[in-house]
């Protein structure tokens, strides 16, 4: 049996553990824990948050199990993606980014909207992606 990366990342959180201590404290089935052994992409995201929890993952290591069930979700063509966790925080909110937060809370939710549309056009425009009909946008 090939162990796939998920698997293996478990398996190491699972530590001494028995499959079958793993599989009630998580309340999941033998059948589900399995799958993830046989690296059957189609288990749940809620039941990975499951077994997570129990086995008591850090916010890194929950990371690295979500990082390991997207590659597995997406297959083969996983490899092409290089996905990895952010640096920073995201709580870690930046002044400029506070500034700017305030700043959209001082517009109409129908003007917040039209800003973010304005944003997106901009965006999508530098970065030359194709517009919905079809016609290369031009650069900025």
């Amino acid at each position: 049996m090939k162990v796939t990366n998920l698997a293996h990342k478990i398996l190491l959180l699972k530590g001494e553990r028995t499959s079958a201590a793993l599989c009630a404290g998580a309340e999941i089935s033998r059948e589900t824990f399995s799958k993830i052994q046989r690296g059957d992409s189609t288990i749940k995201l809620s039941t990975l948050k499951l077994i997570a929890d129990f086995l008591g993952a850090t916010k890194e290591q929950w990371l690295e199990l979500v990082i390991a069930w997207v590659k597995e979700q997406i297959g083969d063509e996983a490899k092409y993606l290089r996905i990895e966790p952010l640096n920073a925080p995201m709580d870690n909110v930046t002044e400029d980014a506070k500034k700017l937060n305030e700043l959209l809370a001082s517009f109409s939710e129908l003007e917040r909207h039209e800003i973010i549309i304005c944003l997106h056009k901009l965006v999508t425009s530098f970065m030359g992606k194709k517009s919905t009909n079809g016609a290369r946008k031009k650069r900025i």
